[in-house]
């Protein structure tokens, strides 16, 4: 339409809707109107809307509201039986309903930096600093006023609040005000290097990390502890090669000498922005490089999305092996108690026996429990039209084997 707003055209809209009923009972009294009584049966409505717009020309700004209605034709009512001193439940008949909503609000903008050299094998390096904060925000749907909770004496006269929505298939909303917060800054490093061909010098970009981002909230809604914890994250490939990821946890807050966390920050007690909690590092590399290039044409543009995207959980029987190794290291020590330490070497991967059978695999050895890892094996047979596999857990405390068709 002549005159429409560029920024109406990125608006989401979408109305789901879903009803199930369900029942459990033996089968002499499946047709009985106790069973019948006993069936649990609902709706759910959802319409999220969200759009995207560009401020100011450099700002991104995404807000979304999120609108849920359950319907059920039961709700639930307890009260205390002076008798028994204990608390029944009664199944109240008739249609009730319930609402519940939120909102939220992202900001991100992206901070460029370059320096470049007219001299030398290296011609330029690449900063590139991505900062967003988001706003997410939702009522306490446990308060009175709304009607979704009541609450009940026991005999000790102590008040439990329950949800009259419970037992709803869909449950229901959910009590308690969330006002949070989140911050992060993500940063990306790349360089472009002179290269020498036959003919001429040409440039080739090299990802010195992919990834290094800091990240924290605060929550609104809570009266101490607001503050979340503060993580760092990264991610780089050596040699287009080695992945190498890691991530560490700090905490704004200290904890006593009884290894309880307190209202009172490390910066204030002890000078410094947080606390060292722990750290995960991990390293993993393939051996077959054409194990990456696989790519499935085979089924519907749905099918095909969703193999090509998570291309690893699938078999590709035209890769005569594909062999992958991982190492992880993992530090925490959240109180003053002695820290724990784990390191788990780990191997995956598959061989081509014929054209049509597969074997796949996956151990491990804890280097913790000086023990094998989880450790399981596949047996694949491409049947034309079908597949046929057989997993199997030779050991360990999940030792099973199963056998499927597809």
């Amino acid at each position: 339409m002549e005159g429409t707003p560029k920024w109406y055209e990125k608006v989401g809209f979408s109305v789901s809707s879903q009803f199930q009923n369900s029942v459990s009972a033996i089968d002499t009294v499946f047709f009985k109107r106790q069973t019948l009584e006993r069936m649990r049966n609902g709706a759910i409505h959802s319409i999220p809307l969200s759009t995207s717009l560009t401020v100011a020309k450099f700002f991104t700004v995404a807000p979304s509201i999120n609108y849920t209605q359950r319907w059920y034709l039961q709700t639930v009512n307890k009260t205390l039986n002076p008798e028994t001193n204990f608390i029944e439940t009664d199944t109240v008949q008739g249609f009730k309903t319930s609402h519940d909503f939120g909102a939220s609000v992202g900001v991100s903008t992206r901070l460029y930096g370059m320096a470049q050299f007219q001299k030398g094998k290296i011609e330029a390096f690449r900063h590139v600093i991505t900062p967003n904060v988001s706003y997410n925000w939702r009522p306490d749907f446990g308060e009175d006023a709304f009607g979704y909770y009541k609450s009940v004496f026991d005999s000790n006269n102590t008040e439990q609040r329950y949800s009259i929505f419970e037992q709803g298939i869909f449950g229901g909303p959910s009590q308690g005000k969330y006002s949070f917060i989140s911050m992060g800054l993500d940063n990306n490093f790349e360089m472009k290097v002179r290269q020498s061909t036959d003919t001429a010098v040409v440039s080739k970009k090299i990802k010195l990390l992919e990834s290094l981002s800091f990240n924290t909230g605060y929550n609104l809604a809570a009266d101490s502890l607001n503050w979340s914890a503060i993580s760092v994250n990264a991610r780089t490939i050596l040699f287009d090669k080695i992945n190498l990821q890691g991530n560490a946890t700090f905490d704004p807050y200290i904890v006593t000498e009884n290894n309880i966390r307190v209202n009172t920050t490390e910066l204030s007690a002890n000078k410094r922005l947080a606390r060292f909690t722990g750290t995960n590092l991990g390293i993993s590399f393939n051996l077959n490089k054409a194990a990456k290039k696989k790519e499935s044409k085979k089924g519907t543009e749905d099918e095909l999305k969703e193999i090509n995207k998570n291309a690893d959980d699938y078999v590709d029987f035209n890769i005569p092996f594909n062999l992958s190794v991982t190492y992880n290291f993992g530090y925490t020590k959240p109180t003053n108690l002695e820290a724990s330490v784990n390191q788990i070497a780990g191997f995956y991967g598959d061989i081509s026996l014929t054209e049509k059978w597969k074997v796949t695999f996956n151990s491990g050895y804890d280097f913790k429990q000086k023990d094998f890892s989880y450790t399981s094996l596949g047996f694949y047979r491409d049947l034309h039209c079908w597949e046929m596999r057989l997993n199997w857990v030779p050991f360990g405390g999940q030792a099973n084997y199963f056998f499927k068709s597809m």
